[in-house]
């Protein structure tokens, strides 16, 4: 075993002193004019010199038709595509010819579903593509580079991953100092003072609960008790919450707020009543016979409708929040992202019991996913982080959980995470056939991603890899289409062997690498049936 570890160390070892004499051959490009903004105006100020020039019409209405018409088309082609933007250090010329293709292309099919829609342009058609098309090839000619910088430093995600938390620390504190201080001289708060109101199972299971937490978790959780040791009025150790958060009606606010009165390394104690439970309390009430049609209005209502932007505003304005729907999922992810980690969990009669403890001030610097369209914080080239687009097919807030999962579960053979409850029933059907990444041609368009490469992941995922492998990780763009992992992967090991093989490719033959990869993809998905899980 141990052998075979050695060998697989002195295989990545090799991959990567090949890519480093790669690399060493390779400079990186700027362009010359630096500013996107500067070089935005230069191109729309040649349009419309191009424009006037080549166009002659004796009715003004006309001339500003067709000069309105071509701005339009040049502003949405630059702002889908960002085409001013520099993102391509690395092969610069491809990168720079790519970005201004596709918006080319885009310009090209406005003009023809202008020539459909209007005689007008039809009549003047030939005459657009030639004013457009010289300032298309202007815009490519101010992005030529005449400047020259050395290679990146080595890329450590490790230790991105640590600034970034210690960042996030510094900047959340004085929100949490402020917040705690508005609320130590309240009178009266939900949590306080109110076991008289608890019920007894929600008594029981908190009472023995946290005497096993005490005892065997606080020693674990390595955080300053801030404000604690003040014996600041309203700063306790357990809080209890008797009513469910589904009634809640801004429950992210709520918990913030509330939650500023529990020293840190304090319990927060609550329920709630998951999907399943709704599920369950429907059927005992109606019966099988009119459990579907019923479960599905009230699904669609108390579930569906608050995902969707304006509709969910009706929905607030006629329930105030009372009775929704969440999932274990939404929950916990909510409660990670208001600073507490779930740390132990128990169905009642009616709902679910948590003992959550606080670890964390909250997050303030993202934004969480919650809509059927999500953007998710990835790490690009040059390890700047990216929006990437997908069709949410897990439980909106998930993306706190992340850390917490692969901690207590770790990963599978496929390289995902084990037992993630975060993935919705919708969603395990729509990222088999990658109906989920639909979205990420968006990404692709303004030049974030390429069409084949390794797929864009978090700082947390990438600080898994070994340390000779993150350096170059973000040298290449990442893919929309990536070297398939299917059931025969063995873990993450081979995972990364599976993407430094790409790399060192990549590298000395980018387009055979990508065709190639992309054709063995296509193969493997029509020929050998291979799908997402």
């Amino acid at each position: 075993m141990a052998s075979e570890k050695s060998s697989h160390h002195m295989e990545l070892n090799s991959d990567s002193q090949e890519l480093r004499e790669v690399l060493s051959k390779f400079v990186r490009y700027v362009p010359a004019l630096g500013s996107p903004q500067f070089r935005s105006l230069l191109g729309l100020s040649f349009l419309v010199l191009i424009f006037a020039i080549n166009i002659d019409f004796a009715s003004t209405f006309a001339w500003l038709t067709l000069a309105s018409f071509s701005i339009f088309a040049w502003y949405t082609s630059s702002s889908l595509t960002q085409k001013y933007v520099h993102k391509y250090p690395y092969r610069y010329y491809s990168y720079l010819v790519a970005s201004h293709f596709k918006a080319a292309l885009i310009v090209t099919v406005l003009v023809l579903i202008g020539v459909v829609l209007s005689d007008f342009i039809n009549s003047n058609a030939i005459l657009l593509i030639q004013v457009l098309g010289s300032a298309a090839i202007f815009d490519l000619l101010i992005g030529i580079p005449r400047k020259r910088k050395e290679l990146a430093e080595a890329f450590d995600a490790a230790k991105l991953t640590s600034r970034e938390m210690s960042a996030q620390a510094e900047s959340n504190q004085s929100n949490s100092d402020s917040s705690i201080k508005g609320h130590t001289d309240r009178s009266e708060s939900v949590f306080m003072n109110i076991k008289h109101q608890l019920t007894a199972e929600l008594e029981d299971f908190a009472s023995a609960s946290i005497d096993q937490l005490l005892d065997s978790t606080r020693a674990a959780i390595v955080q300053a008790k801030a404000n604690s040791s003040d014996n600041k009025d309203g700063i306790v150790q357990v809080l209890f919450c008797p009513d469910l958060l589904n009634d809640v009606r801004r429950m992210n606010k709520f918990l913030i707020r509330e939650g500023a009165h529990v020293e840190m390394g304090g319990y927060l104690v609550g329920r709630y009543q998951s999907l399943e439970f709704k599920r369950e309390l429907i059927e005992k009430r109606f019966g099988e016979r009119l459990f579907w049609p019923l479960f599905l209005l009230n699904f669609s209502w108390n579930r569906v409708l608050p995902k969707i932007p304006i509709l969910n505003k009706v929905y607030f304005a006629i329930t105030r929040g009372k009775g929704r729907h969440v999932s274990k999922a939404e929950v916990w992810g909510r409660l990670s992202f208001c600073g507490f980690r779930v740390m132990k969990e128990r169905d009642g009669s009616d709902s679910t019991f948590f003992v959550a403890v606080r670890v964390a001030t909250p997050v303030t610097n993202k934004r969480p996913s919650y809509y059927p369209v999500i953007g998710l914080e990835k790490l690009g080239m040059d390890g700047k982080n990216v929006k990437i687009h997908k069709m949410r097919s897990m439980y909106p807030f998930s993306e706190f959980l992340q850390k917490q999962i692969f901690e207590e579960h770790g990963l599978a053979t496929t390289g995902k995470f084990k037992n993630d409850f975060r993935l919705t029933e919708y969603g395990k059907h729509i990222r088999r056939y990658w109906l989920d990444e639909i979205p990420q041609f968006y990404d692709w368009l303004r030049g974030d991603i390429k069409i084949v490469g390794i797929r864009a992941t978090s700082a947390h995922f990438l600080s898994l890899y070994p340390p000779s492998f993150m350096d170059f990780y973000v040298k290449v763009k990442p893919g929309l289409i990536s070297p398939i992992f299917d059931e025969n992967t063995q873990g993450l090991d081979k995972i990364i062997q599976v993407e430094l093989d790409y790399l060192v490719r990549y590298m000395k033959a980018p387009f055979r690498t990508d065709l190639k990869t992309l054709l063995d993809t296509l193969k493997d998905i029509v020929f050998r049936g291979v799908r997402s899980k």
